[in-house]
């Protein structure tokens, strides 16, 4: 993926109604976030160059509106059972963390009840996808695990 590229789908996810975009190519993520001001834009603009060393070339499948996600399997979900405001568990459970099977990862409030989240599989987590506070909708993804 060369700088051209890159401007082209940074224009894209600015016109799209899409806050984040992660890019993935073995053990290299690239991760593009919106920001409000053009300062903070052009800002990250600059650093791209040393981003692109990392992606060398990664293959895209048209999603949804504008949104592109790489091929290929990227791990076992964990998934928000309801909608709700999700929160991290103490001691917080982050990239590289090592779950096991029905381990507590998280929970979710939802009508001053607290519901836990659990993890599927053991393994490790490869990408934590919803900050604390958060809220999520039923069958949104929160985390994804690499199974052992």
């Amino acid at each position: 993926m060369d700088i051209a590229e890159l401007e082209q789908l940074l224009e894209l996810i600015r016109d799209a109604n899409i806050r984040e975009l992660t890019l993935r190519q073995g053990d290299s993520r690239l991760t593009i976030r919106k920001t409000p001001s053009a300062g903070a834009r052009t800002a990250s603009l600059a650093r791209i160059p040393a981003a692109v060393e990392a992606v060398e070339e990664v293959d895209f499948v048209g999603v949804d509106e504008g949104m592109f996600l790489p091929e290929g399997p990227v791990g076992v979900p964990i998934t928000a059972p309801l909608v709700g405001i999700f929160h991290h568990v103490k001691p917080i459970v982050g990239l590289g963390a090592q779950v096991t099977e029905g381990q507590v990862v998280g929970v979710i409030e939802a009508m001053r009840l607290i519901n836990d989240i659990t993890a599927p599989v053991t393994g490790s987590v490869i990408d934590v996808l919803v900050e604390d506070g958060l809220p999520v909708e039923y069958g949104q993804t929160l985390f994804l695990l690499q199974p052992e």
